[in-house]
């Protein structure tokens, strides 16, 4: 179901087991259920989905600098994944998310892998994004 005027904005934390997902509608960042053994074909759809309930909105992708603000591996990654997300006509924004896990394994009290962690930093990416953090 669209509401009229709503957009919603996407967090996304990607990892290479886990993707963390969070969505703002109508000014209320949600930690949604996270993306287990992802892939681009499977973020693609999951963002389709929330278009399609919600309306088209930003992506931003969190951007796993070091605490030092250099660059680490998985940036490359995440630039790859930024480009191909706009070539399937998604405005995508990246956003610094470091210190996000730890931040969000404190408010949840849990070091558990089970992707919610991940969601949870997916909703700080978004609200640091937002200017909400």
């Amino acid at each position: 179901m669209t509401a009229e005027g709503a957009a919603a904005d996407v967090g996304i934390d990607w990892g290479l087991k886990r993707v963390g997902v969070a969505v703002r509608i109508f000014g209320v960042v949600v930690p949604q259920e996270p993306i287990l053994n992802p892939s681009r074909s499977r973020l693609v759809a999951r963002l389709r989905e929330i278009a399609g309930e919600h309306g088209p909105g930003r992506v931003v992708l969190g951007y796993p600098l070091a605490a030092s603000g250099n660059r680490v591996p998985l940036c490359d990654k995440v630039d790859a994944l930024a480009e191909y997300l706009r070539k399937q006509g998604f405005e995508v924004h990246l956003q610094r998310e470091t210190g996000t896990t730890l931040e969000a394994r404190e408010l949840r009290g849990s070091h558990r892998r089970d992707g919610r962690t991940d969601s949870l930093a997916a909703t700080i990416v978004l609200k640091r994004f937002l200017g909400m953090a």
